[in-house]
């Protein structure tokens, strides 16, 4: 009798742990269904405002119904973790919509900054196009390749951008928009980085005129300006240097020639 008690007492205990279990997820899950519906519904009418047709809202509207189904017949195949996981996915799709709509009320902003940026480009390019002839120009020996032109047809991005928002399509307007933008700040990092790639031989050349002038006053400050060796050595670089277009590679061993010749001259100056 007692054996059979302790069963029947074990068999209550288990149901009534189902019981509280149950109970527990139907408080649990059962609070937050009402929010969730709520928030997907504002979800899907605002995806509609700006023609976002991503196919993530229509499953997590899937996902949805089924948990909910799942609560109301088999409330204990329900994890907190995929409750969570959905909510994880609407705030998401939500934070995009939201980026959408901020979009929508700033589109002329938006089209006035892209123009900006076109000009940016406009001005990146001529500048590098100016140095690569200018490098050509005063620089001999060193390839100087067109850099690469301003995308063709930029316009007409910005055009369809437009006719997108028009259309109420403004998920693919801002993503177009988006797109757009990286590419343009690519070429314009691309021109400016060309420019400077081309510049820097000129300005090498500038750097060694400067010195050349520094070495020059040298000589005369210690009295060796009228010394003809010095002066040979300070004339072919002066000529190198102001030749155009300038042998830079010769031009830098005439004016570090100088300099030693200079050094070695104030050393035996200084012994006598």
């Amino acid at each position: 009798m007692d054996e059979y008690t302790s069963l029947a007492t074990a068999e209550l205990e288990s149901v009534r742990a189902l019981i509280e279990n149950c109970s527990h997820v139907w408080t649990e899950f059962g609070s937050r269904v009402p929010a969730l519906r709520t928030s997907i519904a504002d979800l899907e009418e605002r995806a509609l405002a700006v023609g976002d047709h991503g196919p993530d809202i229509a499953q997590a509207v899937v996902t949805f119904e089924d948990l909910v189904s799942r609560v109301a017949s088999d409330p204990l195949s329900v994890t907190n973790a995929e409750m969570e996981a959905l909510d994880h996915e609407v705030e998401t799709i939500s934070t995009r919509i939201d980026s959408t709509l901020a979009f929508a009320r700033e589109l002329e902003a938006e089209l006035e900054a892209a123009r900006g940026l076109l000009g940016e480009l406009a001005v990146a390019a001529a500048e590098a196009d100016r140095a690569r002839r200018e490098l050509g120009l005063k620089i001999a020996g060193v390839a100087n390749s067109q850099p690469s032109p301003a995308r063709s047809g930029e316009d007409c991005v910005l055009d369809r951008v437009a006719r997108l928002a028009e259309a109420g399509e403004w998920r693919e307007a801002r993503e177009s928009l988006e797109r757009w933008t990286a590419g343009v700040r690519a070429n314009i990092d691309e021109a400016r980085s060309f420019r400077d790639i081309c510049r820097a031989p000129v300005v090498e050349r500038n750097r060694l005129r400067g010195l050349l002038d520094a070495y020059r006053a040298k000589a005369f400050a210690v009295g060796l300006g009228e010394n003809r060796d010095l002066a040979d050595r300070h004339d072919r670089a002066h000529a190198e240097l102001f030749r155009a277009p300038t042998d830079l590679e010769r031009a830098a061993a005439y004016v570090y020639r100088y300099r030693r010749a200079l050094a070695e001259r104030v050393k035996e100056e200084a012994v006598r």
